[in-house]
């Protein structure tokens, strides 16, 4: 007897996952796995006599797979059926139980021996509609609790396309989930998403820049189709750098850092430098509440003092200072104050000749 833990998948907790999600699971291929496949010689062509062409399809087998692997085996089954003409429930069965191992056959077994077991005890002929029964029993048993509604809630609320993946090739993956929702446990052909309803999932998947320049531009995708979306979508690709983020939740903007000032650019420097998570521990005049120095060690202040105290007159004669063009350049500026432009010019005409 199979104990639940076998028999009904669990759900994961955590923030809303989806049972199919965009990017497929890939089958790794070796040896060991081709061992898992089986060939199946069909018809070309529907109706076709024995002696038509055919070709050839390989199925995996299933056994405890996941969602997508079983919805893949159905489909296979399906085109299996078509191709041969099989509409027999016998030739169905057959099919089904030559790919279906493990404990999921037997859950397919004791599904079709309940459906076609009638009320006074007695087993019936195998039909297509006791095969389609059995099926949906083992689809129970594969796809977690309330697989459908959780499906298309996540496609509403928490579908985005991938950075790595086109718009086109994200319109054809919501396409193919859209028509494997049938399939679902309770699932039919209503179940799936009207055409109108893929405009507007696929639109609300695609980064909030790039609807903004749908807003700027004044085209609404829930007027059109979704053959003109994907366009629109394409024209944005063309021209988005590598390096540009596709994100949905973050900006692609970054800030710039703010530049560190020198020393000698403003003289509130130091005071703003100390002035952040450091502790004030000393007092100045000049620089107020800091970490390093208070006012009796200010270097500014001893450097003032000692100007306004005229210890550069123990240097020699004025008259012997050397010449140069930033202390003449200063001259310049300081007269230029107080004097027109044709004094200050004389003055230096004959700074320069007595120089």
């Amino acid at each position: 007897m199979l104990s639940a833990n076998q028999r009904i998948p669990r759900r994961t907790g955590g923030s809303l996952q989806p049972v199919l999600p965009l990017v497929c699971e890939t089958i790794p291929s070796s040896e060991e796995e081709r061992s898992q496949y089986i060939s199946f010689e069909l018809r070309a062509r529907v109706g076709a006599p024995d002696a038509s062409t055919k070709y050839k399809k390989y199925v995996r087998k299933f056994e405890e797979g996941t969602p997508q692997m079983w919805i893949d085996l159905v489909k296979d089954m399906t085109e299996i059926w078509t191709q041969n003409s099989m509409a027999g429930g016998t030739d169905r069965a057959s099919t089904a139980r030559a790919l279906i191992r493990g404990k999921s056959l037997t859950a397919f077994e004791a599904a079709l021996q309940l459906a076609r077991t009638g009320a006074d005890g007695i087993e019936a002929a195998i039909t297509p509609e006791n095969v389609a029964t059995s099926l949906a029993a083992v689809a129970e048993t594969v796809f977690p609790h309330r697989a459908l509604e959780t499906q298309k809630l996540w496609m509403n609320r928490s579908m985005f396309k991938p950075r790595a993946m086109t718009t086109r090739l994200t319109s054809a993956v919501m396409s193919r989930i859209n028509n494997a929702l049938p399939l679902f446990p309770t699932g039919v052909d209503t179940s799936k998403f009207t055409e109108p309803e893929l405009v507007g999932l696929l639109e609300w998947s695609l980064p909030p820049a790039w609807r903004e320049k749908f807003d700027l531009k004044g085209y609404i995708p829930s007027e059109f189709s979704r053959t003109r979306l994907v366009t629109e979508c394409e024209a944005i690709e063309r021209h988005l750098r590598p390096d540009d983020g596709n994100s949905n939740n973050k900006t692609t903007e970054k800030t710039k850092s703010p530049k560190k000032r020198g020393r000698g650019e403003n003289s509130n420097t130091r005071g703003d430098r100390n002035s952040g998570n450091k502790k004030t521990k000393f007092f100045c005049t000049e620089h107020g509440n800091n970490p390093t120095h208070p006012t009796s060690e200010c270097w500014t202040l001893k450097n003032r003092d000692r100007e306004n105290s005229g210890s550069n007159k123990s240097r020699p004669n004025n008259s012997n200072r050397s010449f140069s063009n930033k202390s003449f350049r200063k001259e310049l500026h300081l007269l230029s104050k107080k004097s027109s432009k044709k004094e200050v010019l004389d003055l230096y005409a004959g700074a320069i000749q007595k120089e």
